[in-house]
């Protein structure tokens, strides 16, 4: 609630970092191998280095959400983020927007990638669809199904 995100040393029990870049509620949290990302009211998500609690980047600035992130998915390479009205694909090492996957929607609600393909689950005029896209052979490369 009050924006901060905490690692815990399980053995010890003991507070090993307390990450302090969101300016309200931390909803949504993921780990990877080289990642920890978190996502906030404040409609921004912050990649960590989960062993020291260094702050890579922080996605938002003029390309960012304006609502609160609803659902997000991660890898070592990118970020694909929802809220309302907009679907983004983010590269996660440096930061950058890569494609606005979905705009004009009234909400985004659940977001999941596996190898190749994107599904995501929204609210258009309170209608529900489900979108696909294909990431393509090259990396980033999005084709809509």
């Amino acid at each position: 609630m009050d924006g901060a995100v905490r690692i815990w040393d399980l053995k010890t029990g003991e507070c090993r970092h307390i990450l302090t870049q969101h300016e309200s509620l931390v909803g949504l949290l993921s780990f990877s191998p080289s990642y920890l990302v978190s996502a906030a009211a404040d409609g921004s998500l912050c990649v960590w280095n989960p062993d020291t609690g260094e702050l890579y980047r922080r996605l938002l600035a003029e390309s960012g959400h304006v609502a609160a992130i609803t659902t997000f998915q991660h890898d070592e390479a990118k970020v694909v983020s929802g809220s309302n009205g907009v679907l983004r694909l983010w590269d996660i090492r440096s930061g950058t927007l890569v494609r606005e996957l979905l705009t004009g929607v009234t909400g985004v609600w659940r977001v999941a990638f596996s190898d190749r393909w994107c599904v995501a689950a929204k609210n258009d005029d309170d209608v529900n669809f489900i979108d696909t896209w294909h990431f393509g052979e090259r990396k980033m490369q999005l084709e809509p199904v």
